[in-house]
């Protein structure tokens, strides 16, 4: 008799640390869902638009430019011929975006970039629409001088997307003018789409320095890699923001961009 009642009390004992033990694992969950922001893609789109250094930006003709046989590309100016010393290239450059088309909830986002060494002095920024004749957006920027993490603010070319229009905004290194097949470039895709409800509730009840997690976790990547991006230039010896940075980059396909994070 005594014995079974010490089995049945063990038994008690041993439920009792389970739900604890799961409980403390639900809290914990629910911890990690913070402390590592998860991208939740809602573009169901197996093609890969995203073009990098490392990809298809080389030795392509204009007309091959875009997936949709240069319909984003149209109203290009060809440069003008002439001799010109061929500047010199970074070994790497990326745009900081999903390889599918990405969200923002905003009119005017910040485009984000990565390069890995000195660009020349101007390059070429371009926004297109699809099927637009002209581009939204052509100017020159100039090139940064050194290594790191840039944005390109649309606001600040008064630049404004619509709704539910998909743009590809292209930076380019012209390495021969009169001969832009050989340029060196890389693009992106955005869609700016309103924020669904659920998320505003969500954001609301979020504090402002974690709010990049609940813009990555509900789809708008923009809107996620700028925020904490900003927060990074504010408090550059805050790692634990680079690796924040860095897990993102890691979930979209950029593992090489995450290190950049990660070493600092």
């Amino acid at each position: 008799m005594m014995k079974r009642i010490f089995i049945v009390t063990g038994l008690i004992l041993l439920l009792t640390a389970f739900q604890g033990f799961a409980a403390d694992q639900s809290d914990l969950q629910g911890i990690s869902d913070i402390r590592f922001p998860v991208f939740k893609s809602v573009v169901k789109d197996a093609e890969i638009l995203r073009r990098d250094s490392e990809g298809s930006s080389r030795g392509f003709s204009r007309s091959m430019m875009t997936r949709r046989s240069g319909e984003l590309t149209r109203g290009l100016v060809r440069g003008t011929s002439g001799k010109r010393e061929t500047p010199t290239i970074p070994s790497r450059m990326v745009p900081l975006v999903p390889e599918t088309t990405g969200l923002t909830s905003k009119s005017q986002p910040a485009l984000l970039w990565y390069v890995s060494g000195p660009c020349p002095d101007k390059m070429e920024f371009r926004v297109n629409a699809f099927k637009v004749e002209e581009p939204l957006l052509d100017t020159h920027i100039e090139g940064p001088s050194s290594e790191g993490i840039f944005r390109l603010d649309l606001a600040e070319y008064d630049v404004t997307l619509k709704p539910d229009v998909e743009y590809e905004w292209f930076l380019t290194i012209v390495l021969h003018e009169d001969d832009r097949s050989a340029d060196y470039f890389i693009s992106g895709t955005v869609r700016h789409k309103e924020l669904p409800d659920d998320v505003s509730r969500r954001l609301a009840d979020t504090p402002e320095d974690q709010r990049y997690a609940v813009y990555a976790g509900a789809g708008y990547w923009y809107d996620a890699m700028d925020h904490l991006s900003r927060q990074i230039e504010a408090d550059p010896g805050k790692s634990v923001l680079r690796r924040h940075r860095a897990k993102l980059l890691e979930q979209v396909n950029l593992p090489k961009i995450a290190v950049y994070d990660v070493g600092k």
